[in-house]
């Protein structure tokens, strides 16, 4: 009876294991009271169940006779794990030892077989599934349907499919998402309505399918009605259904319902901030879609690829070349180069002007595929080099076979470069050398080109020879042809065509409008309006747009919401008047253009004269300035001719300092940036004198402390300069800043740390700050230790800086009375009750630090300012409740969990409420060096 008790007990001991500790404990347990081998399958199973497969895998091989079940805990275990070749070699092994595979086998080993896409091995396993009685399995045959569609075979899997006398959801799942994937998008559509009809329930991932099929159909309404479907339903919506239809509203160029679907969504992740931002971007709205950008950043998500790619295509779209390369430099830092992104880049750099940036990254880039070259070629083609495009062409030819697309890039080349010859040469070589059939797209290309050298009549009789009917481009090209060299006879046959293909386009009638204005066809252009007022086309106003200064700037016609919109009119109107006085009004076309261009060059011309007058601001800005240091001069504490040298040049640069050369703001002070020289540079740090006292004893406490410091984990003072009214404290520069711009800067500058990197940078402050509790008589205690004021040199080696607070302490003393000073979350608690500065109040600040490199965050974050609460004290209530790993900072990638939890350890001791229970700064660098880390 009682080893029925006992083995009852181990079996539901073992079955209530949920990690790999406890489970341990148990097995443990069984060897040491001699019940392994009864329990081993249960232990298999158990290991396989907690994804400890080393474990699982140990026992298993270990185990004279393994049963079916035994066979499938670690197949599927290695299912879980992505682990498709050891799937496959084990369900080998289990059909070669004699066990007979159950519907799981199977099921697994076809779903590996379709991760693989080996199609072969997979009927292979199918046939053997037939030959042991799986044949009408609906969990076999749904693996089966979803192998073929995964393989390209969906034929075949339409046939399996309609001979199965029994289908589960999954089988249905399986045929909608291989037809949509095999780009028949109709056949999804038939087997949801015969799904419908059966009464089988849709679940997400069938109307996931769904909507990918409408888009590829380009059906608004069956969208709209699976949308409306849903909600009638009451259907919840997870993240990935919610982003699938803003991607499919944005596909319909429905961007309202996009926008609005996506701000009622509570759970957004980077793919939903792509998906509008690429809707936005594909749909012509640039600016709306480089705003989502900047909101995504804001409100904490990375940008990924869809999202850097959409904003490279809007900056192409408006002409950004400054953040177009900013994105760049994005994402070669945080995502890596590829021929994708590439090929995108080159796009940006060609349409914003710069075809010399799109070809140094086409050098750069190893591997090229044609649509990189392709790319390269169309930005030749753009700036009208087509000579340049066909030597990368014939370059590109030596390798790759050109396709359709590279003879499009080709012909548009030549195209705007005006090169007739070369065009109709290789249009006759991409048909009768390369086999390559002309579509409408070439035919576009070489119409253009024609109708641009005004050979209109040749660009006609080539439309006339097409096989297929000539779309809307062609007549439009062969039209703006006619235009320009006056071909009436050819151009109103374009402009007839044109409105046969296309009545309802005011941009059309505008052309033709034109077109016959210029040709003083008056009653033509009379008809014309005529026919747009009773058909109620509007015209959709355009805009113009300029980049200055990095700030960007609209203008759309009679709109007078820019905030320097009187300037522009006066300075306009100033221009109409000489215009008019020099008789120089052109014809009505061309006085539209200059007055679009003139607006843009006005406000430019407008903010270079803002700019003259700022300048005269600063000049006698610095002539104040400069009274203000006169009688002064610099004590560089190193004395030699060299930096006799040094210190004239120095003092000659503080000068000539300017908000530009800010590079931080430091207790009482503003810290400049001086370049002496290419190899030298200083941080120098500017008080103004007389207007606070505390400045004045500012500066003393910090010249006092620093005078005679000299330490690798600290910043050295140079030097010092006291004039009429400013003071000057002058530091080594420090290349990389301070440790709060790597853990908590802006999005687009922000740089992860990793562990290593973290730990480093740790110890090294710890290291300065013992340095001035211990070593330096009078003891230093800092007051103010936080990440702003931990710099990193070139080594990213720590550097504790700023002391404007320091205070003076002697070894005999245990304290210092002063009034409370420092920065809110970084204080002890204690130096609010007693007004008294300790070594033990920079321990606990240290101790802050620490947590901001554990946890990524700031002291003062504003959530937790609006919880009431600051980061010590929530980091306490999550690890009292058990949720550590919601405390690590997410950027943190890869780390050993015992040294995180060591410094975790030591920041906990350095926040202990009561100052006699926090280690001193000197046992803190023990503590730890003692942290083990594998790369430092």
């Amino acid at each position: 009876m009682r080893l029925i008790s006992w083995t009852k007990g181990l079996r539901s001991l073992i079955l209530s294991c949920e990690d790999e500790q406890s489970l341990a404990k148990v097995h443990a347990l069984m060897i040491l009271s001699g019940h392994r081998g009864n329990f081993n399958a249960l232990l298999i199973k158990s290991y396989a169940r907690i994804a400890d497969t080393v474990t699982a895998r140990r026992l298993f091989d270990k185990m004279p006779q393994r049963g079916v079940d035994v066979w499938n805990a670690m197949i599927i275990a290695y299912s879980r794990e992505h682990n498709s070749n050891e799937v496959l070699r084990l369900h080998r092994q289990m059909i070669a030892e004699g066990v007979r595979p159950d519907s799981s086998s199977f099921t697994v080993a076809l779903k590996s077989c379709a991760c693989l896409l080996d199609l072969r091995l997979g009927e292979e396993i199918w046939f053997k599934a037939i030959e042991y009685g799986y044949k009408y399995d609906a969990f076999v045959g749904s693996s089966v349907l979803n192998l073929y569609a995964k393989c390209g075979k969906i034929d075949d899997a339409a046939t399996l499919f309609d001979e199965m006398p029994k289908r589960d959801l999954v089988c249905w799942t399986s045929m909608i998402s291989g037809f949509v994937r095999s780009g028949k998008p109709l056949k999804a559509v038939d087997i949801y309505r015969r799904m419908q009809k059966e009464g089988v329930e849709a679940d997400g991932v069938v109307v996931l399918g769904l909507i990918q099929a409408c888009v590829s159909l380009g059906d608004s309404k069956l969208g709209l009605s699976i949308h409306g479907h849903l909600i009638r339903r009451d259907q919840p919506l997870d993240v990935v259904l919610q982003t699938s239809l803003v991607d499919m509203y944005t596909k319909f160029g429905n961007l309202d319902s996009a926008c609005l679907l996506f701000k009622r969504m509570t759970n957004k992740n980077v793919v939903s901030w792509g998906a509008l931002i690429s809707g936005y971007a594909q749909n012509g709205f640039a600016v709306d879609a480089l705003k989502m950008l900047v909101e995504m950043q804001s409100s904490g998500f990375n940008p990924e690829f869809v999202s850097l790619v959409s904003a490279l295509l809007s900056c192409a779209q408006l002409g950004f070349l400054k953040l177009g390369k900013s994105i760049h430099g994005y994402i070669v830092k945080r995502l890596g180069f590829d021929q994708v992104s590439g090929t995108a880049v080159i796009d940006m750099y060609s349409k914003c002007g710069s075809v010399s940036y799109a070809r140094a990254v086409f050098d750069k880039t190893k591997t090229k595929d044609l649509i990189f070259w392709n790319a390269m070629i169309t930005s030749y083609g753009i700036h009208g080099q087509g000579r340049e495009a066909l030597l990368l062409f014939l370059k590109m030819a030596e390798n790759l076979n050109p396709d359709h697309t590279t003879f499009v890039s080709l012909l548009s080349a030549f195209s705007h470069s005006g090169l007739v010859k070369e065009g109709l040469k290789w249009f006759h070589l991409m048909r009768n050398d390369f086999k390559i059939q002309p579509g409408e797209k070439h035919y576009l290309c070489m119409v253009d080109l024609l109708a641009r050298a005004g050979q209109v009549e040749e660009a006609y009789k080539l439309i006339c020879s097409m096989d297929t009917e000539p779309g809307l481009p062609i007549w439009v090209a062969l039209l703006a042809g006619c235009y320009n060299h006056g071909k009436l006879l050819v151009g109103e046959i374009a402009a007839k065509n044109i409105l046969m293909l296309n009545p309802d386009d005011l941009g059309v009638y505008a052309l033709i409008s034109n077109f016959y204005a210029k040709e003083n066809n008056w009653n033509e252009v009379a008809d014309l309006k005529n026919i747009m007022k009773h058909s109620g086309i509007k015209k959709i106003p355009g805009y113009s747009a300029v980049e200055v200064k990095g700030n960007f700037h609209y203008f759309l016609m009679e709109d007078n919401s820019h905030h320097q919109h009187k300037a522009i009119l006066h300075f306009l109107d100033k221009l109409d008047h000489e215009m008019r006085f020099m008789k120089h009004m052109g014809n009505p076309a061309v006085l539209i253009a200059f007055y679009i261009t003139i607006s843009v060059v006005a406000f430019v011309i407008s903010k270079i004269v803002i700019s003259i007058l700022l300048y005269k601001r600063w000049k006698r800005k610095q002539r104040v300035y400069e009274d203000g240091f006169s009688g002064g001069k610099i004590v560089m504490f190193r004395s030699s001719t060299k930096e006799s040298q040094k210190s004239n040049a120095l003092f000659k640069k503080t000068l000539r300092l300017s908000n530009k050369d800010i590079i931080g703001r430091g207790g009482y002070g503003t810290v400049y940036k001086v370049m002496i020289d290419e190899s030298t540079a200083y941080a120098v740090k500017r008080l103004n004198k007389g207007a606070n006292d505390e400045r004045d004893r500012g500066f003393e406490r910090e010249l006092e402390a620093m005078g005679d410091i000299k330490h690798r984990n600290i910043v050295n003072l140079h030097g010092y300069c006291t004039a009429s009214h400013y003071n000057l404290l002058i530091y080594e520069l420090m290349p990389n800043g301070s440790l709060d711009s790597f853990l908590h800067g802006k999005a687009m500058n922000k740089k992860n740390l990793d562990w290593p990197s973290r730990y480093k940078i740790a110890l090294g402050a710890a290291r300065g700050i013992a340095y001035l509790h211990h070593d330096c008589i009078p003891h230093i205690i800092h007051r103010d230790i936080k990440s702003s004021n931990i710099l990193l040199d070139q080594n990213m080696e720590a550097r504790v800086s700023d002391f404007g607070l320091a205070t003076l302490m002697e070894p005999d003393k245990t304290h210092v009375s002063t009034f409370v000073a420092g920065t809110f979350g970084y204080l002890a608690p204690e130096y609010f009750d007693t007004g008294r500065a300790t070594a033990k109040g920079d321990v606990y600040s240290f101790g802050v630090v620490l947590l901001e490199l554990l946890t990524g965050k700031r002291p003062t974050d504003e959530a937790f300012i609006e919880e009431g609460t600051k980061l010590v004290t929530w980091v306490k209530t999550v690890v009292q409740e058990k949720r550590e790993e919601l405390v690590l900072d997410r950027n943190l990638d890869d780390f050993p969990v015992e040294e995180i939890n060591s410094t975790f350890n030591i920041a906990l001791m350095c926040l202990e409420p009561e100052p006699y229970k926090r280690p001193s700064m000197a046992d803190i660098v023990k503590m730890l060096e003692q942290v083990k880390t594998s790369e430092l």
